[in-house]
């Protein structure tokens, strides 16, 4: 570990092991491992050579390593905690990742966020990165305003990718729910937005759940399994009825990366299949397109259909499914390796009186 420097280490639970490889007098690499990571610290030292153990029994959960005024990469999670996206600013910010630490949060603690960014260019100006708690109807519950990175790093032509924490207090009056976390980087002193690619000067990521002690609110009521196409899977649903309107919240996760913004399409049907009710729109109001879902991420996405007054008494069904807007053409849907057709989900049936 001779000519490397250990600086910012914040004391945190089941982080033991500092990992600190280099190849000759070139650009080293940290690892930041925990106890559960035993294995990969195992399979990491032979490939490094020699490896010292620089911190046992102790705690690290944010490093900034330098070696020869050079900073190196710095991994702080297992790999599938860390959630990949692909979002750039100017074609020299680049997001690779990101990860919160605890993605449920009781109101009036603290949820601990993780950029994971690198840049391959020498960074031209001092950016500012503003973080935007929203629910899913973006309505606005907290906003503050940081510096991205740290001074030193605008010293260096190119990053290796590193991690950045950041604090979000959840204050106690937050209600329970989901919420997603809206990114911009701005000049920090022109104030000017950066433009950010795919979206234009924006980067939504998540969720962000927020609940009661001892609530899991990516757990569905009802399970129920089912594949859209090759990349989207439902992992059920959970319901409630009350006064003629319907609250329905879809669990979703992606399994690949979706190619494509598709429309979510929620019915309410009759016996003869005609549609009654209903909702179509992209997932979380259109703040959240499938393009942009992590791969593995629980999402919850709710939904408030009214059932007309007039409806006689009598037994509907309510589907589901999700479509390609541009074509109207729906992703195939199996469940338990069986194709349905129409390509439609039904979730359950409402009985009136």
């Amino acid at each position: 570990s001779e000519g490397y420097e250990l600086k910012n280490a914040e004391v945190a639970r089941d982080t033991p092991y500092v990992l600190l490889t280099r190849a000759g007098v070139e650009k080293g690499t940290a690892y930041v491992l925990t106890h559960a990571q035993t294995e990969r610290l195992n399979q990491l030292v032979p490939a490094a050579g020699e490896a010292e153990v620089y911190l046992q029994g102790g705690a690290i959960s944010y490093t900034t390593v330098e070696n020869t005024g050079s900073i190196v990469q710095t991994l702080v999670a297992d790999a599938e905690e860390i959630k990949d996206v692909n979002h750039t600013w100017r074609d020299t910010f680049h997001l690779s990742g990101y990860r919160i630490a605890s993605p449920i949060v009781v109101p009036g603690e603290d949820a601990n966020l993780y950029l994971y960014w690198e840049s391959a260019t020498q960074i031209p100006e001092e950016v500012t990165l503003f973080i935007r708690m929203i629910d899913v109807n973006n309505t606005l519950y907290r906003q503050f305003e940081v510096s991205a990175f740290p001074r030193s790093m605008y010293h260096w032509r190119q990053w290796p990718p590193f991690a950045e924490r950041h604090v979000i207090p959840i204050a106690p009056d937050v209600p329970p729910g989901t919420y997603l976390l809206h990114l911009a980087l701005h000049n920090a002193h022109t104030g000017e937005r950066l433009p950010c690619t795919p979206i234009d000067g924006e980067s939504m990521i998540g969720p962000l759940y927020v609940a009661l002690a001892g609530d899991d609110p990516r757990q569905p009521q009802v399970p129920l399994p089912a594949n859209l196409g090759d990349t989207i899977a439902l992992l059920g649903y959970t319901s409630h009825l009350s006064d003629n309107v319907l609250s329905l919240s879809l669990h979703w996760t992606a399994r690949a990366h979706p190619p494509i913004d598709y429309t979510t399409f929620i019915q309410v049907l009759d016996a003869q299949n005609e549609r009654l009710a209903g909702n179509d729109s992209q997932p979380f109001h259109g703040l959240y397109p499938t393009s942009q879902w992590p791969v593995g991420e629980t999402l919850v996405d709710t939904y408030t259909i009214s059932l007309p007054d007039t409806l006689p008494s009598g037994t509907y069904r309510v589907v589901i499914g999700m479509y390609d807007l541009a074509t109207m053409a729906r992703l195939p849907v199996t469940i338990a390796g069986i194709p349905v057709p129409d390509a439609m989900i039904e979730l359950f049936e409402i009985a009136l009186p």
